[in-house]
C-alpha cells in the first residue's frame, strides 16, 4: 500500500495493427484530494496529469471527486496518466484521499467514427504545426470536409493549452471575394465546460464575461492583413451559429484554464470539447454581402433607381454599427420596405449582455440629422412587407402599403444598424428594397390633394409640351389601384388649341377598337379591367362638353386635332393596376399651342319644341365653318332627330308595321360618298349614330337623346345630358364622288321635344311609332314631326281643322237613330193592342177522364185550318 508522498505514472501503449491505434481511457470513480480554483493553486492536496508521447508539456491538472462517466481519447498511440499526492497535513493524517477507478481500451482509427468519420466519406481534421500540440493549418476547404476539432475529441480535451486553427481560402474565382466560416447547426457536438454546476441539460451559448468562471473559452477572429479582429468569443454547447470572417482568413484560439475538477455534465447526446464545420462561400465583388472595417455602403440613384440588398454575409463583432447611406438627385425621394426581417437570437440572457440586441434607426437629411423615420429595438415595430417573400412575379394580392414601407420627404437618407452584441448572436437577417422616386416638376407636388391636375393658360405660355406623371407613388407600386389625371387649357375668345399626340403607351391593356387614330376608346364605360385612355374634351358652350378625342392605342401615332374653341380637358385615366405597375408601364407624351383664329359669333344653341337645322353640304369659308350645333330640351323633356340618309353606326330606322327598331341595313364608312353626320351626347366620345346623309332620300335615321328608353333616367340625367350635338363632317371635292354631282347644297335635320309614355299617361297628341308625346301645337301644321307622319295624317288634322263639322254629323246620326227607334216601337205597340183586342180568354192543356168538349171559337176569326186526326 502506497503512502503519501508519492507519485505514480500509468503508461498505456496501443501496439497498432490489430492492437488498436488509440486509447481510451474511462474514468469511472476518482477521489483525489480538493478542488478550488480553476486559475492558481486549483489542486493543492493531489491532482492528476494526461500526457502523450511526443507532444510538449504543457501542465494541465485534474483534481477533486467525480462519480460521473468521463472519457479520454488519446490522439497518439502511448498516453501517460501521472497522479500527485503531496504529504498529508497534521491534523489529516489517516483520512483517505485519494480513490482512483480507471477503464481502458485499444482502438482502431477505423473504428473512431465520430473523430475521423466513416471511410467513403472522411474527415480532414487539418494539417497539424510541428513543435505545437494542438496548433493546426487547413486550406481549400471549398474542395474538402473540413472539421475544426478540440484536441482529443469527442472526449475530455486537455488543461491549460491554446490551440490555434488558421483556415485559408487560397484559389478564388475571378471577380469573387472568398468568405470563410464555422458553425455546427446540430447540437451536442459543442460543449466547452462553463461552470461547475449541474446543467439543466438544455445547453446555450455564453459569451465574453460568462466564460470567465472556468476559462475555458473558443474565439474567432478574421484576419486583415497582419492583424486580427476578434468576432466571437464563447463557451457552453448547443448549435454554434455561422460565424463568418469578411475575406478568405480566419482564426480560431481555444483556451483552457489550468485546474479543472473531474466534474463534467455529459448531457445526453453530448461530447466535451467541440467540432465545427468549416465553409467557404464567394460573392460578388463590391457588392453589399462584405464591408470592410467601417461598414458603410454609399447607396446612389446615378448607379441604380432601384434595387435591394441583405445584411452582410459575414459576421460583425459586439458594438458595431452599419451605415447604409442612400444619395438621390434634388427632384427624388426614396421608397424603402423590407421583405425580410427576423432575429434569430436564442441564447440566454445575463447581467453583462445589453437588454437591446441590436437597435435600427432611420433618419432623413445626409448627415441623419432630418426627420427620424425608425428607431427601434430590435424588430419589434419595423414595418415589413411579408407578402414580397412570396417571390417575384408571384404578390399580386396588394403592394406594400404605407404601414409596411417607408417613404422620405428628402432625396437623402441614412440607416443605421447599430449591432450591441456580435451579430452571429443577435442573429439579424433581412432584405431592404429602395428604389429612387422622381418627385420634380413632373411629378407634380407630392401633398396635392390632386398631384397630377394642372391648368394651363395661354397667358403664360403659348405652346408646350405634356406628359403622364412619372411619379411611381400615383402607380399600383405603391398600393393604387387607378389613375386620374386631369389637365385643363384656357385660352382667349381668338384662340384655338392644336394638340400634337406624339406617344402613348399603355403595358398588358385592353383596347376595344381603332375607328380612327383618335376615336378607339368607344363608350366612357368601355374602360373595364386592366386599361389606360387619354382623352380630349371641348367646351364650347359653358357646361356642355364635347369629347374630340379618345386614345388607347398608340400604334397610329403622332396625330394632330384642331379645336374648335380655346377650353379644352386632356385626361389621362388608368385603370386595373397592380403591384408592378409603375410610370413605365403607362405614359403619355403630346404638345399643345394656343393658335389665334377668327372667333365665331354664331350660338349654334338651338332650342324649343321642334325645328329644322339646314346645314350646307359644303360650308362656305369662315369662322365658324365646321363647328357643332347644340340642341337642348326643355324640362323633363327628350330629342329626337331624324336625319335622312343612311346609318353607319347607330340610331333607328322605320319598320314595315310602323314602329322604329334598331338600323341593321348600315353602310360602312368607306362605302359613304357624302358627308356624315354625328350626333353625340355631350361627354360621350363615342357618336349616338352616324349617318351617311342623303338630302331627299326616303330612308330616315333617328335618334333619341339619352335616357329616352330609361324610365326614372331624369333622376340623374340632366338637361346637359339630354341634349344633343349635331357635327356634320363634310367630304373634300376629290373624295366626294357622286356627290359633287348631286343637286342639294344643303341637309334638313328635323329634331322635336318628345315625353316618353313612361314619363306621363296616355296623351292625344302621341306619336303611336315612338309611344311618346309631343305638343299639341304641332299637330297638323304642315310639317311631319312623328316619324310616321301621323301628326298629318287626313284624319287626325280634319278632327283638329273642322271640329263643328264633325259635331253636326254626330248630331245627324243621333237624330236619325232616335226616330228610327221611335217608328219601330210605335210598330209593335200597334199590333199588340190588335191581338189583345179578341179574346181575354187563355187555352192551357190538360187531361180529363172523358174527353172534352170541343172548345167554343170566337165569330170574329175568320181564318181557314185543317184538322188532322
Amino acid at each position: 500500500m502506497l503512502r503519501p508522498p508519492f507519485t505514480c505514472h500509468l503508461t498505456f501503449i496501443a501496439a497498432g495493427d490489430i492492437f488498436g491505434d488509440l486509447v481510451q481511457l474511462n474514468f469511472r470513480d476518482l477521489q483525489l484530494g480538493s478542488f478550488r480554483s480553476h486559475h492558481v493553486c486549483g489542486c493543492p492536496k493531489g491532482s492528476m496529469e494526461v500526457t502523450e508521447a511526443h507532444r510538449p508539456h504543457v501542465g494541465g491538472f485534474w483534481c477533486g471527486g467525480s462519480a460521473d462517466h468521463n472519457v479520454y481519447y488519446s490522439e497518439t498511440s502511448t498516453v501517460t496518466v501521472t497522479i500527485k499526492i503531496p504529504a498529508p497535513e497534521a491534523d489529516t493524517i489517516g483520512e483517505k484521499k485519494f480513490r482512483l477507478r480507471l477503464l481502458y481500451k485499444f482502438l482502431l482509427n477505423a473504428e473512431s467514427i465520430v473523430r475521423f468519420g466513416p471511410w467513403n466519406s472522411a474527415k480532414y481534421l487539418g494539417l497539424e504545426r510541428s513543435g505545437t500540440i494542438c496548433d493546426k493549418n487547413f486550406n481549400s476547404c471549398d474542395r474538402r470536409k473540413c472539421r475544426v476539432q478540440s484536441p482529443n475529441y469527442p472526449g475530455l480535451y486537455p488543461r491549460n493549452i491554446t490551440c490555434q486553427y488558421v483556415i485559408r481560402q487560397a484559389t478564388v474565382p475571378h471577380g469573387r471575394h472568398a468568405l470563410v466560416s464555422v458553425e455546427q447547426p446540430q447540437r451536442g457536438r459543442v460543449h466547452i465546460k462553463h461552470t461547475d454546476a449541474a446543467c439543466d441539460g438544455n445547453l446555450h451559448l455564453w459569451l465574453d464575461g460568462d466564460c470567465d468562471v472556468v476559462g475555458d473559452t473558443l474565439s474567432v477572429y478574421e484576419i486583415q492583413g497582419e492583424s486580427r479582429r476578434l468576432l466571437m468569443r464563447f463557451c457552453g454547447g448547443g448549435k454554434v451559429p455561422r460565424i463568418t470572417a469578411s475575406g478568405p482568413e480566419l482564426l480560431l484560439v481555444f483556451q483552457t484554464s489550468p485546474y479543472d475538477n473531474l466534474y463534467f455534465d455529459a448531457s445526453e447526446g453530448t461530447h466535451p470539447g467541440f467540432e465545427l464545420d468549416v465553409g467557404v462561400a464567394f460573392v460578388p465583388k463590391n457588392s453589399f454581402l462584405y464591408a470592410d472595417q467601417e461598414c458603410e455602403f454609399i447607396i446612389s440613384s446615378i448607379e441604380a433607381a432601384r434595387g435591394h440588398f441583405e445584411n452582410v454575409a459575414h459576421s460583425l463583432p459586439r458594438d458595431t454599427r452599419c451605415v447604409y447611406k442612400f444619395r438621390g438627385r434634388p427632384d427624388e425621394v426614396i421608397w424603402l420596405y423590407y421583405t425580410r426581417l427576423k432575429s434569430t437570437d436564442t441564447q440566454p440572457r445575463s447581467p453583462d449582455r445589453p437588454h437591446c440586441r441590436t437597435r435600427i434607426t432611420l433618419e432623413e437629411g445626409p448627415d441623419g440629422d432630418g426627420r427620424e423615420l425608425e428607431n427601434t429595438c430590435g424588430i419589434l415595430g419595423m414595418r415589413v412587407c411579408h407578402r414580397e417573400q412570396l417571390g417575384p412575379g408571384r404578390n399580386r394580392t396588394r403592394p406594400c402599403g404605407a404601414q409596411e414601407s417607408y417613404l422620405t420627404t428628402a432625396s437623402q437618407a441614412i440607416l443605421t444598424i447599430h449591432y450591441l452584441l456580435p451579430s452571429t448572436v443577435a442573429g439579424l437577417e433581412f432584405r431592404l428594397h429602395y428604389e429612387f422616386v422622381y418627385a420634380g416638376p413632373r411629378a407634380a407636388a407630392l401633398n396635392r390633394p390632386e398631384p397630377c391636375h394642372r391648368h394651363l393658360s395661354s397667358e403664360r405660355s403659348k405652346k408646350g409640351l405634356l406628359a403622364s406623371p412619372a411619379n411611381n407613388l400615383l402607380y399600383g407600386k405603391f398600393g393604387a389601384t387607378k389613375l386620374r389625371c386631369q389637365y385643363t387649357l384656357q385660352g382667349r375668345p381668338d384662340e384655338a388649341v392644336r394638340i400634337t399626340f406624339i406617344y402613348f403607351y399603355a403595358h398588358n391593356s385592353s383596347c376595344p377598337g381603332r375607328e380612327t387614330p383618335l376615336q378607339a376608346c368607344g363608350r366612357p364605360n368601355a374602360l373595364e379591367g386592366r386599361g389606360a385612355r387619354l382623352e380630349v374634351s371641348e367646351w364650347p358652350w359653358p357646361g356642355v362638353e364635347l369629347p374630340q378625342a379618345c386614345i388607347c392605342d398608340g400604334h397610329y401615332l403622332p396625330a394632330t386635332l384642331l379645336s374648335y374653341s380655346a377650353s379644352l380637358t386632356i385626361t389621362f385615366t388608368v385603370a386595373g393596376m397592380d403591384v408592378f405597375d409603375d410610370f413605365s408601364h403607362f405614359s403619355f407624351e403630346l404638345e399643345y399651342e394656343f393658335v389665334e383664329v377668327e372667333a365665331c359669333e354664331e350660338g349654334r344653341v338651338v332650342t324649343g319644341e321642334a325645328g329644322t337645322l339646314s346645314l350646307a353640304l359644303r360650308p362656305p369659308p369662315g369662322p365658324c365653318r365646321g363647328h357643332p350645333w347644340l340642341l337642348q330640351p326643355t324640362k323633363n323633356k327628350f330629342l329626337l332627330v331624324s336625319v335622312p340618309g343612311k346609318a353607319i353606326r347607330g340610331g333607328l330606322q322605320g319598320a314595315a308595321h310602323g314602329h322604329l327598331v334598331a338600323a341593321d341595313d348600315t353602310v360602312g364608312p368607306a362605302d359613304c360618298q357624302s358627308a356624315e353626320l354625328h350626333v353625340y351626347q355631350p361627354g360621350n366620345p363615342r357618336p349616338l349614330s352616324a349617318v351617311c346623309v342623303s338630302p331627299g332620300a326616303a330612308e330616315t335615321v333617328h335618334v333619341f337623346s339619352e335616357g329616352f328608353n330609361e324610365p326614372l333616367s331624369l333622376d340623374y340625367l340632366g338637361k346637359a345630358a339630354r341634349s344633343l350635338v349635331v357635327v356634320l363632317l363634310s367630304r373634300p371635292a376629290y373624295l366626294a364622288g357622286q356627290a359633287s354631282r348631286q343637286q342639294y347644297t344643303s341637309l334638313d335635320v328635323r329634331w322635336v321635344e318628345v315625353a316618353p309614355r313612361w314619363l306621363s299617361t296616355r296623351c292625344a297628341t302621341e306619336c303611336p311609332a315612338v309611344h311618346a308625346c309631343i305638343s299639341a301645337s304641332l299637330f297638323c301644321d304642315g310639317t311631319w314631326h312623328c316619324p310616321s307622319g301621323a301628326d298629318e295624317a287626313v284624319v287626325t288634322c280634319l278632327m283638329a281643322l273642322s271640329p263643328w263639322l264633325w259635331l253636326t254629323f254626330g248630331l245627324a246620326v243621333g237624330c236619325i237613330t232616335v226616330l228610327s227607334s221611335w217608328w219601330g216601337w210605335s210598330l209593335w205597340k200597334a199590333r199588340r193592342e190588335r191581338n189583345n183586342g179578341c179574346s181575354d180568354e187563355v187555352l192551357t192543356p190538360g187531361h180529363h177522364e172523358s174527353p172534352p168538349e170541343p172548345p167554343e171559337y170566337p165569330d170574329c176569326i175568320d181564318v181557314d185550318f185543317e184538322t188532322t186526326v
